[in-house]
């Protein structure tokens, strides 16, 4: 534990990308399905 701020902040940066590619591939896919519609 030589830097105790560096777990955190990897674990909060991970979960704001996998946040961003979830949304990402929601808006995709509600886009495709308006169009279709």
């Amino acid at each position: 534990m030589r830097n105790p701020f560096l777990l955190p902040f990897e674990t909060v940066i991970w979960y704001l990308m996998v946040f961003c590619g979830a949304l990402l591939v929601v808006v995709l896919f509600a886009s495709y399905h308006f169009e279709e519609s």
